[in-house]
Order: structure tokens, then C-alpha cells, then sequence
């Protein structure tokens, strides 16, 4: 086990797949639930605004490292549209093509929230969530 995990208590990593406006989304996390609730609460900035839903996690994982391996195997299968994606996830591979960044905007406000107090109260809170999953 990695030390970064070891210090953390993490013993289990999963690769999922969310379905979203932009594609099939895949990524690896230690907390599948807190991990789906943050892309389907906009805090994710790749998956915001893209109605994302859970539709298949893998088995666990030892370490985080294994979990990252099999993650960018499985973006490249789902890229390539190999039928191998769907023999492991019972899925189409459909690639995921997020809509392209307006630079000069916060997510908060690529997402409608302005500068306001909710906009504050929302970034505070992914700063905290991103700082307590380090």
C-alpha cells in the first residue's frame, strides 16, 4: 500500500463510470458515494452542468495506484470504442467530450452562481472536500 493511502486509512479504490451530457465520464476514488455526489452536486469541474449519474463501478482495489492504472486503460478503451469497454462494463463506449472551458469565468459562474454568497459558500466547500481528501 502507498503511504499517502496508508496515512489515510484507505485500504479499497474503485474505478466508476458516470453517464453525463458529455459522455461516459470514468474516474477512481476511495469513496464511491462522496466521489458521485460531488460530480452530481456541480463540484466536479469536468462533469459540471453535465446531469451526471452512476452507472458501474469496478471491484476494489489494493492501492490508488492500481485503481489510476486500470482508470486510464479504461478512458483508452472507451476512446478507441473498443468492444472490450463493454465486455467489462456492460456498456456502448461512448468518449467523453466536455464542453471546452470559458477561461476568463469561475466554474462558479460557468455554472450560473455569479460571484454571490452561494458561489463563495460552494467553492469554500470543494476547497474543504478537496483539502480533506489529500
Amino acid at each position: 500500500m502507498e503511504k499517502r493511502d496508508a496515512e489515510l486509512g484507505r485500504t479499497a479504490f474503485y474505478v466508476y463510470v458516470l453517464d453525463t451530457d458529455y459522455g461516459l465520464y470514468v474516474g477512481h476514488t476511495a469513496n464511491v458515494g462522496a466521489r458521485v455526489g460531488a460530480h452530481v452536486a456541480d463540484a466536479v469541474e469536468s462533469t459540471a452542468g453535465g446531469q451526471a449519474e452512476l452507472l458501474w463501478t469496478s471491484y476494489p482495489f489494493r492501492t490508488r495506484r492500481e485503481s489510476a492504472r486500470f482508470e486510464a486503460a479504461l478512458k483508452s478503451l472507451r476512446d478507441q470504442r473498443s468492444e472490450r469497454f463493454t465486455e467489462i462494463t456492460g456498456l456502448e463506449p461512448i468518449p467523453f467530450e466536455p464542453v471546452p472551458n470559458d477561461a476568463s469565468r469561475t466554474p462558479a459562474e460557468r455554472r450560473g452562481f455569479g460571484r454571490g454568497l452561494l458561489s463563495v459558500i460552494a467553492m469554500s466547500v470543494v476547497r474543504l472536500w478537496r483539502m480533506a481528501i489529500r
